[in-house]
Order: C-alpha cells, then sequence, then structure tokens
C-alpha cells in the first residue's frame, strides 16, 4: 500500500512494522487469513528488528488469531520455533501468558 511504501521510503521502523499489521488486519477482514497470517509474521520478525515490543506483542496475537481462524492453530508453535530460530532473543517475549 501507499502508506507502506512511504514508510520504507522514510526509514519510520513503527510505521513500516503498524502498516505490514494494518494490512493483515484488512485481509484478515475479508477472509484471506493465510495472507494476514503472512503479515503478521512479516511485522512479528520486523518489530523484534527494530525493538518495537507493544507491535511485537500484538502481531504475536494477531498471528494466533489468524492461524486459529484457519482452523491452523497448531502451526503457530511451528512459526513461532521458525522465528526463534531466526531471533533467538524474542524467545521469552513469544512465550504465551
Amino acid at each position: 500500500t501507499e502508506a507502506l511504501r512511504l514508510a520504507r521510503q522514510t526509514g519510520h521502523g513503527r510505521g513500516v512494522a503498524d502498516q505490514l499489521m494494518n494490512i493483515g488486519l484488512a485481509l484478515q477482514g475479508t477472509g484471506d487469513y493465510a495472507a494476514a497470517a503472512n503479515h503478521f509474521v512479516s511485522a512479528l520478525n520486523y518489530t523484534y528488528v527494530i525493538g518495537y515490543q507493544e507491535g511485537l506483542l500484538y502481531a504475536r496475537e494477531q498471528v494466533g488469531q489468524a492461524l486459529a481462524l484457519q482452523g491452523k492453530h497448531a502451526d503457530e508453535g511451528a512459526i513461532y520455533r521458525d522465528i526463534i530460530r531466526r531471533h533467538p532473543g524474542i524467545r521469552r517475549l513469544l512465550s504465551r501468558r
């Protein structure tokens, strides 16, 4: 989207993360849960890299919701394991309450 492009152009990290999540929410609203989950996973990775903890926690919840809406709640663990493999420091933040 235009907002995502502008956020990337200007180097506004939180803006990029927020737009990835907004796109995910829009896709989820149309019933495209797989694409929504992909955007939330992208946001989750990005928020960790830029240190945006609030965004990370929100994206984590949205990943779980998008997968549950697809009936793929069990896939959540595999996605988190892959993210932890790439970003070992994220383990504590991804743990469930």
